[in-house]
């Protein structure tokens, strides 16, 4: 019971459409956004759909966007655990799309 009253709760003070105002109490509740919730700039140097093992590494070493991996080398985040050969060859192809690649090794 409690927890219906503090969304109808939420929805009242929340000065938001209806359609959005879902995604608004679940970040008021949690503090977390929900991923189609994102602003258009957010969502296109967000990280793709990784699966959750590897976006909680990335996470763990402070990587929240695209451009940060960027600055990582791939061998690097291959040495995370959850970061697998799947969740690398998806990072590539996102950040090839945004004219982005891997650090070189060497560098």
């Amino acid at each position: 019971m409690f927890l219906a009253s503090r969304l109808i709760q939420l929805r009242s003070t929340l000065h938001c459409e209806p359609e959005r105002s879902g995604a608004r109490i679940v970040e008021v509740m949690t503090g977390f956004r929900k991923r189609n919730a994102m602003p258009d700039a957010e969502r296109e140097d967000g990280l793709p759909r990784i699966g959750n093992p590897a976006l909680r590494a990335l996470s763990s070493e402070g990587i929240t966007r695209l451009s940060q991996v960027s600055r990582r080398s791939k061998a690097e985040l291959g040495q995370l655990h959850g970061v697998g050969p799947k969740a690398l060859g998806l990072l590539e192809k996102a950040l090839a799309e945004r004219g982005l690649s891997f650090k070189e090794e060497g560098s």
